[in-house]
């Protein structure tokens, strides 16, 4: 009962903590211009404020608990990691001038994957702490541009292949060394967005029928049986243009992409296990931004469950605790997270958050400026060395708060005396004022 009551206390608390932007839970998150945005069960759940312009090419890399994404600033295109620990933002890999498009992260290596379409290239740079890494990212393959550009790329950690879509109807895959390269799946339609589901071995991708008879362009949403037969399976259909189904990700459950209309982009949602052309359910709208990239929680542990021949992926699992001061499964919520506006944060023995404010704040969540409203009548507040609040009046103001009008006093004094002079010569001379 305890247990339960701590988690609900710290429930309470994250919660309050969201006008400050603490993002406690999330199954999904997409990317728009300048932010992350995170859903649990379609419901927004927080957001965050990004230094980068365009963040696409959404990942989630659960190693590093960080939000891997492609940051497009002036055609000047970086790789870029959100640390969701740290709250820390950095970038890895920059190509000026040039176009990265996917990209892909292998947990077994520590290795981020991607494209560029400019240089017809597949490569890759290691997260490694120490890896002697090239600023410009490390080549794995040179495709010939007069043969095909690679688009988007995905990753079998437990086959150890990386997957690549073309701009021409091809998919291709290589090992992680880039060695036995081989063609996998052609037909007459363009393939776009691409990812790899490590539980079931099954490979979705979108399909795109851009001269279609039947009316504008259609998206076909597939998944090729990997590890089986081989055999293609149509799972959902809908009509969009090329660049609407360039957003894919692959959950525990489902399948998410995005797809747009004239007035708002969407978050679609399809089962895995959906028959085919079965409809898909939109679950969020999102009006006042485009939706660059989408990746899903899916976690490592729910990857391999039930696989058998994943050893590589398996072996990471139990180094994979939880974060601390994090509630059961029931509750994955911190109770540090964001609780502290300007302070520190630390756990007291009854599991509660407590805050130890920087100076001059107070509060219990270190929420309240002790100079706000403190001086009055425009003065200007700042903090002693004992770190209490001093005011510097301005104008005719003084006072511990600048709360006394000095005119009050000094402006009658002197009318007084002028007028008490002026009655003198009058009272001397005995004439009375008329």
């Amino acid at each position: 009962m305890l247990k339960f009551t701590m988690c609900v206390a710290r429930c309470v608390l994250a919660m309050m903590a969201l006008h400050v932007g603490a993002v406690y839970s999330w199954d999904i998150a997409i990317s728009v211009k300048d932010q992350l945005i995170f859903y649990t069960n379609g419901t927004r759940t927080g957001s965050i404020n990004l230094i980068s312009r365009n963040p696409t090419s959404l990942v989630y890399d659960e190693v590093h608990n960080m939000m891997l994404y492609v940051d497009k600033q002036n055609n000047n295109d970086s790789v870029c990691g959100y640390d969701l620990s740290s709250k820390h933002n950095k970038c890895f890999i920059k190509r000026y001038g040039h176009n990265i498009h996917g990209l892909a992260f292998d947990p077994v290596t520590e290795r981020i994957f991607f494209t560029d379409t400019n240089e017809s290239s597949i490569n890759w740079f290691s997260l490694k702490p120490g890896y002697n890494n090239s600023d410009y990212g490390n080549l794995l393959i040179k495709i010939d541009s007069n043969e095909t550009t690679p688009t988007d790329i995905a990753v079998d950690s437990c086959g150890g292949y990386v997957y690549w879509t073309h701009n021409i109807s091809n998919i291709d895959r290589a090992r992680l060394n880039g060695s036995e390269r081989r063609l996998i799946f052609a037909n007459s339609f363009k393939q776009f967005s691409i990812v790899m589901d490590p539980q079931t071995q099954n490979l979705y991708y979108f399909d795109i029928c851009g001269s279609c008879s039947d009316g504008p362009a259609r998206g076909y949403l597939n998944k090729k049986i990997i590890n089986t037969t081989g055999e293609i399976v149509l799972l959902s259909n809908f009509f969009g243009s090329e660049w609407r189904s360039r957003v894919l990700t692959v959950s525990k459950d489902y399948l998410y992409w995005k797809n747009s209309t004239g007035s708002y982009d969407a978050i679609w949602r399809l089962s895995k296990n959906a028959a085919p052309y079965v409809e898909p359910t939109e679950i969020n709208k999102i009006y006042d931004d485009k939706i660059l990239g989408i990746t899903a929680k899916y976690k490592i542990k729910d990857q391999v469950q039930g696989v058998e021949d994943c050893d590589s992926l398996s072996s990471l699992v139990p180094t994979l605790d939880e974060f601390p001061d994090y509630t059961s499964e029931q509750c994955n919520v911190s109770a540090c997270d964001y609780y502290c506006v300007y302070g520190n944060c630390s756990i007291n023995d009854e599991g509660l958050p407590k805050c130890s404010c920087n100076a001059g704040y107070s509060g219990q969540r270190c929420e309240v400026n002790v100079c706000h409203n403190y001086c009055l009548n425009d003065g200007v507040c700042s903090l002693n060395e004992e770190d209490e609040p001093v005011c510097q009046c301005a104008g005719n103001h003084e006072g511990p708060r600048c709360e006394a009008d000095i005119s009050d006093t000094t402006t009658n004094a002197p009318a007084n005396t002028n007028l008490t002079n002026m009655l003198l010569p009058w009272r001397k001379s005995g004439s009375k004022i008329v």
